[in-house]
């Protein structure tokens, strides 16, 4: 009977030892759990958090870089009239973010440049009223192509003016006349110098314009003046390409009725088939949209995204389309972080990809090894002091069975 009781007494004392032992423990090994996983969380905001800073500063530094000096330039100048505004800021490529300018009055319509279709075989049909390349011809072609007020004149009429600006010049090679220097040098480079008596600055359409320079140049290089014209070449060719460029825009963008949701003073991507893209703003009475190609703007994208990439993240901005431009395009896992590309670019879309998926548990890694040395060794310290608190009370009893 003494043994039953004795027995009994040592079956509850252990029990209660064992809940004692075992109920810290569960529960210290639920909250090891619960500091690993808050640890996670928390190094996966801390980054998020030091990407987001990141990228807003590189970003917004490097668009303030690119934008905001050159508004002020723009602002400067808000008074000028449409063709200066074209000629110092969307034909230099060295110089400004443009490759193109389209300006609009006050109502919405196309200010500048004027876009009119030319067929270049219309434009070569100049040459046949004059078969004859006799002095009065070229005479009268010299005063049809040098009119008083040329600034004056309307698209329609200054196509006929360039139609006999290459004329002249076919004239003057022809018979090998030493005006023909003096003739290039002022259309092509479209400017009038201060020892020459009449202005070779002409508003014409976009395409007649490109026709005639490239006539214009080719026969600067037919007659060896080349090199002599070397600015001025390089002059044109910056117009040829700032011309094409607003061709293909004024099809999307006749009227500013075409980019009304448009936020001002942001960039978008002009078509999904076109590498084009168009920075809106507002200047005085005109709506301005400048024309930017990819690798323009790829410059000024590509600055920002290599500085702020590391050995940790790799960086993806795609465009108001959706198209990737910057990045590798054949990701599949889903970012960590996406935002905007800054007040410029507000519908371009910057994607943080790590470059090792598992850099979160790295990151918390130590942390987490602390907190589970710590739980196994207060887990020991709890079972060993059960288990020596056990023994004893078992030694007890015996001794109190004797």
């Amino acid at each position: 009977m003494k043994t039953d009781t004795f027995s009994n007494q040592l079956r509850w004392v252990i029990l209660l030892l064992a809940a004692a032992v075992i109920l810290p423990t569960v529960c210290l090994l639920w909250f090891m759990n619960q500091a690993v996983k808050n640890e996670r969380l928390a190094t996966r905001q801390k980054m998020i958090d030091l990407y987001t800073l990141r990228a807003q500063f590189f970003f917004a530094e490097a668009q303030n870089k690119g934008f905001n000096d050159h508004l002020d330039r723009l602002n400067r100048a808000a008074t000028a009239e449409p063709w200066t505004l074209f000629d110092l800021f969307a034909v230099d490529p060295q110089k400004d973010i443009y490759q193109g300018m389209l300006i609009y009055d006050s109502d919405g319509n196309l200010l500048y440049p004027p876009i009119a279709f030319q067929l270049d075989e219309q434009l070569t049909e100049s040459a046949k009223p004059f078969p004859n390349k006799t002095t009065e011809t070229i005479e009268l072609v010299y005063q049809l192509s040098y009119p008083d007020n040329p600034k004056d004149i309307g698209p329609t009429r200054a196509a006929d003016v360039m139609r006999y600006r290459v004329f002249l010049a076919k004239c003057l090679f022809d018979i090998n006349d030493e005006r023909l220097f003096g003739h290039l040098r002022r259309v092509i480079g479209n400017s009038h110098y201060n020892n020459e008596p009449v202005s070779g600055f002409l508003i014409g359409p976009a395409e007649t314009t490109i026709w005639q320079l490239e006539k214009l140049m080719a026969i600067a290089r037919q007659a060896g003046l080349a090199d002599r014209l070397k600015n001025e070449i390089q002059s044109a060719e910056n117009h040829i390409m700032a011309y094409e460029n607003v061709i293909e825009a004024a099809d999307l963008y006749p009227s500013t009725d075409h980019f009304q949701a448009w936020p001002n003073q942001s960039i978008r991507r002009l078509s999904p088939g076109l590498d084009f893209y168009g920075f809106k703003f507002t200047l005085a009475d005109k709506t301005i949209l400048g024309i930017s190609t990819y690798e323009r703007l790829l410059g000024l994208l590509a600055a920002a995204t290599k500085d702020m990439q590391d050995d940790t993240v790799e960086v993806q901005i795609s465009d108001n389309f959706g198209n990737v431009i910057i990045g590798d395009v054949n990701k599949t896992e889903k970012p960590f972080l996406t935002l905007k590309a800054g007040k410029f670019m507000p519908d371009f879309t910057v994607s943080v990809f790590f470059k090792d998926t598992s850099v979160f548990e790295k990151a918390a890694r130590r942390q987490t090894s602390i907190y589970i040395w710590t739980g196994i060794l207060v887990a020991l310290l709890i079972l060993s002091a059960g288990a020596v608190s056990i023994r004893t009370v078992n030694h007890q009893i015996k001794m109190n069975r004797l």
